[in-house]
């Protein structure tokens, strides 16, 4: 598998943020890392597949980034600050 974090910003009109997040997390297992910033564990697709399905349940003028987290850390990503076992998260899916 493959994690992915995505990142979006909901604007004006319609900020359907339940739509958006059973959406991320219908992709598979997930980490809700920050507001509005998610981590999914997905085996069957890449980051524009992502972005394209998100893109299906947000407005046109809504902003979405999705990308891979390298599986070897190597100073790769790093946290600070983020409750709820983020680290374990991490040490299941990395």
């Amino acid at each position: 598998m493959t994690v992915y974090e995505i990142s979006y910003d909901l604007h004006e009109p319609g900020q359907d943020y339940e739509e958006i997040h059973e959406a991320i997390e219908s992709l598979g297992p997930t980490f809700d890392a920050l507001e509005s910033t998610w981590l999914v564990d997905v085996s069957n697709k890449g980051a524009g597949d992502i972005a394209d399905e998100l893109t299906g349940v947000t407005d046109t003028n809504d902003s979405i980034v999705v990308t891979q987290i390298p599986k070897s850390g190597g100073g790769r990503w790093a946290y600070r600050n983020v409750s709820g076992g983020l680290g374990d998260w991490f040490d299941e899916h990395l």
